[in-house]
C-alpha cells in the first residue's frame, strides 16, 4: 500500500527549525477486504519536530483496513533531523566570528559538542597498574628469593 505524505511544510521541523524530513518507507502491507482496499494511505506530517519520527502503528488506517505486522514490530515512516551541512556551516561561522574576536561569539572550544561526542555514562579513568619490577610488595604470581628468606642455622 503506498504512503502519501502530506503537511510538511506545516511541520515545525521544517517551518521553524530549517530541518529535513527524511521518508523511510514509501509503502506498508496491509490486510483487509477487497472492497476496503484504499488507493493510498496518508501520512500527517503537520506535527514532525527535529529528533522525532512517525511509526507505521501510529498512521490511522482506514474502516476495515489492519497492519500486516508481527509482534512488536513498528518500523519508522518518516523522520526529521538537522542537515549535516548545516551543523557544519554553524561550526565555520562560530569559528570565524571567534576568530575576528566577535564579542559573545563561542570560540570552538567553548562550542556545544554534538550528542556523539558525549558519553552516555561519566565513567571512572582505569587506575594505571603498579610497575612490574617492584619487589617485596608481596603481590599474587611473585615467588622469593631464596636469599630472601631468614636463615635459622
Amino acid at each position: 500500500m503506498p504512503l502519501h505524505f502530506v503537511n510538511a511544510e506545516k511541520s515545525p521541523a521544517i517551518k521553524e527549525q530549517g530541518g529535513l524530513i527524511t521518508h523511510v518507507l514509501s509503502e506498508i502491507d496491509v490486510r483487509c477486504l477487497p472492497a476496503d482496499l484504499p488507493e493510498f494511505i496518508e501520512v500527517d506530517l503537520s506535527a514532525l519536530a527535529i529528533g522525532h519520527s512517525i511509526h507505521v502503528r501510529s498512521l490511522t488506517m482506514p474502516n476495515g483496513v489492519e497492519l500486516a505486522l508481527g509482534g512488536s514490530e513498528n518500523p519508522t515512516v518518516a523522520s526529521a533531523q538537522i542537515p549535516k551541512a548545516a551543523i557544519a556551516e554553524e561550526e565555520e561561522a562560530a569559528a570565524a566570528a571567534a576568530a575576528a574576536g566577535v564579542a559573545g561569539a563561542l570560540a570552538p572550544a567553548e562550542a556545544v559538542p554534538a550528542a556523539a561526542d558525549v558519553p552516555s555514562i561519566k565513567q571512572k579513568a582505569p587506575e594505571a597498574a603498579p610497575p612490574a619490577d617492584e619487589k617485596g610488595k608481596g603481590g599474587k604470581g611473585e615467588k622469593a628469593d631464596k636469599g630472601d628468606r631468614g636463615d635459622k642455622k
